[in-house]
C-alpha cells in the first residue's frame, strides 16, 4: 500500500511539474538590477542598437507570459515562456524595437521581456504580446507600441524547462 502510495504521489508531482506549474523566472542577482540612465537618451525614441554593442557577445532574449496573458485566447504565443538565442533573430528584434520616451502608461501589462547577453540579464521591462497589440512597459520609457515586432517573435521558441534562471 505504501509503494502504491508513493508512486501516486511521484507521478502527480512529475505531472504537476511538467505540465501545470509555469516557469519561475529566478533572479539572482537582485543588487545588481539592470538600470537604463535617461540622461544618456538625448533623443525621443531609442532603439536597443543605439544605446547597447549588440555585435558583441551571445544575445538571448525570453518572454515570459503572465497567466492571464498564456490563457487569455488572445495570446500571439501559444505557452507560459519563449527563447530566441538565433543571432539573426534577436539582431532584428534589437534593431527593430522602439522605445519612446512618452511617459504614457498602460495598467494591465504583467508579462515580461528579458533581454540578456552572455547569460547576464541587460534589460528588462514588461510586455504585451498578443494577437491585437505588441509593446512594451518600462519605468524609464513608459509605454510603447511595437507592432512591427509581430513576426520576430512568432518564430522564438518555446522553453519547457520548469525553472528558468536569470542572473
Amino acid at each position: 500500500m505504501k509503494k502504491l502510495l508513493y508512486l501516486l504521489l511521484i507521478s502527480a508531482g512529475l505531472y504537476a511539474v511538467l505540465f501545470t506549474f509555469h516557469i519561475l523566472p529566478l533572479r539572482l542577482n537582485l543588487a545588481d538590477k539592470p538600470v537604463f540612465d535617461e540622461s544618456k537618451f538625448p533623443e525621443d525614441t531609442v532603439r536597443f542598437a543605439n544605446v547597447l554593442d549588440t555585435a558583441k557577445g551571445n544575445w538571448e532574449i525570453y518572454i515570459d507570459y503572465s497567466w492571464d496573458d498564456c490563457y487569455s485566447g488572445t495570446a500571439l504565443l501559444p505557452g507560459k515562456v519563449w527563447k530566441c538565442s538565433d543571432p539573426g533573430i534577436v539582431s532584428a528584434v534589437l534593431r527593430e524595437a522602439r522605445f519612446i520616451n512618452s511617459g504614457a502608461d498602460m495598467a494591465t501589462v504583467g508579462s515580461d521581456f528579458f533581454l540578456l547577453r552572455d547569460g547576464r540579464l541587460v534589460f528588462q521591462s514588461q510586455i504585451v504580446l498578443d494577437s491585437n497589440a505588441v509593446g512594451f512597459q518600462s519605468d524609464i520609457f513608459g509605454w510603447t507600441s511595437n507592432e512591427q515586432l509581430k513576426p520576430y517573435f512568432r518564430k522564438f521558441r518555446r522553453v519547457w524547462s520548469p525553472l528558468l534562471v536569470i542572473y
